[in-house]
């Protein structure tokens, strides 16, 4: 399964300057020149740049901005042979109107927002939604056959073969929000993702990155994707960042801008995971302002997941298929000595494992198991596994932990 991933477009008349103008016209046929195709173009928020307004006479506007930006949008999807029907967006920061009350309001909300019960009122939520008429008219634009009429905040999709989750990081935005303070409204996250059967990958689109989230909703949202292969897919910051949290299982991609600005970095992605979401890849393309050749190939990151947990096992134990990790039986038995060709075989073994891992291209933690083996053989694994430069060993009870 493949896809694109932009965000923070940041387009509209008021704030559009040329050169920004020419590196969004050139992405979709850079697309098409290079013969990219995807099933998939996710778009994480900012679509505009006028976040502060809040006048009744601009809605006209409004709407206009929104069909640009939308048409836009289009574009790149044509380009990608990707349909309307798999166009997913979410919103961000600058998507909603901002009036001069909402900072108070807001600050109000967070305080009474419940401790236990973790979800907003009817009344609150309703406040909140109506900010976002700007985001409401793009979605309409891109998908048309969809119903405003039972709005929420967060989106659930159950596709072939990924599930995904469209989050509204920015709910609880008015102004310059810093790291640790948004919410999520965890219940209604909870609500819409509980009891969807078979784990299969899952992305998460969202505008802001996990870390801006407050402690308490960024650990209910570790806790409800669990045990599940999940790409989280984020801008506003407007650069590049991307790596694989072994403690979560997250693999986390943050793209950067459509527009030319300071400290602005114009960055796509394209990311490629296989059906099981155990193996991923992603390419990024920047905008070459030096020396004025446009997109072009900027880094690449590729490596294997959930193979984090490897189980080595002797002779004598029935290899159980249904074990969700990787076992590798090995010619060795518990109680007796191990024969010279045993160890070879062992080492052998071993050394194809050894080349296996070395897909690991980001830093992450791999535990290694060893049941019905001779004591010293978790010291023999741990030596061969060893040898591969770079690998950092700690032994943790019975396992072996190693860095790559």
């Amino acid at each position: 399964m493949r896809w694109m991933h932009i965000s923070d477009v940041h387009m509209n008349k008021e704030f559009n300057n040329v050169i920004s103008n020419i590196l969004r016209d050139e992405l979709p046929e850079f697309i098409k020149s290079n013969g990219f195709e995807a099933d998939y173009l996710f778009v994480t928020g900012d679509y505009r740049d006028s976040a502060y307004m809040a006048d009744n006479s601009l809605k006209e506007d409004l709407y206009q901005q929104a069909v640009n930006v939308a048409d836009y949008i289009r574009e790149i999807a044509k380009a990608l042979h990707v349909s309307s029907d798999n166009v997913y967006l979410v919103p961000g920061n600058h998507d909603l109107a901002r009036q001069s009350c909402d900072k108070e309001q807001i600050e109000k909300i967070k305080q009474s927002y419940p401790k236990f019960r973790e979800t907003l009122t009817n009344q609150e939520q309703s406040y909140l939604l109506q900010r976002f008429e700007f985001f409401d008219m793009i979605e309409k634009q891109i998908h048309p056959e969809e119903s405003n009429e039972c709005r929420s905040f967060h989106r659930f999709y159950q596709e072939d073969k990924v599930d995904i989750l469209c989050l509204n990081t920015a709910i609880t935005c008015y102004g310059q929000e810093k790291e640790g303070e948004l919410f999520l409204d965890s219940e209604s996250v909870r609500k819409i993702i509980s009891n969807t059967g078979i784990q299969r990958p899952l992305i998460i689109l969202a505008h802001h990155d996990l870390k801006f989230l407050t402690p308490v909703e960024m650990e209910n949202l570790k806790f409800m994707i669990r045990n599940r292969s999940v790409f989280y897919l984020c801008g506003h910051s407007h650069k590049l960042e991307y790596g694989y949290d072994d403690e979560s299982k997250i693999c986390r991609i943050m793209v950067g801008t459509t527009k030319h600005a300071e400290g602005a970095y114009p960055i796509i992605s394209m990311g490629d995971i296989s059906d099981r979401g155990d193996q991923a890849g992603f390419t990024f393309y920047k905008y070459n302002f030096a020396d004025k050749t446009g997109w072009n190939l900027y880094n690449e990151f590729s490596y294997r997941i959930n193979k984090n947990r490897i189980g080595f096992i002797g002779s004598s134990i029935v290899n159980d298929t249904n074990i969700n990790f990787d076992l590798v039986q090995l010619p060795l038995k518990q109680t007796t000595k191990s024969t010279k060709e045993e160890r070879t075989v062992t080492l052998k073994t071993l050394a194809k494992i050894k080349s296996a891992l070395c897909v690991f291209e980001r830093k992450q933690t791999i535990t290694v198991s060893a049941r019905g083996l001779p004591v010293n053989a978790g010291i023999v694994i741990g030596y061969a596994l060893h040898k591969r430069q770079g690998i950092q060993l700690q032994y943790k009870n019975n396992d072996i932990l190693f860095w790559c």
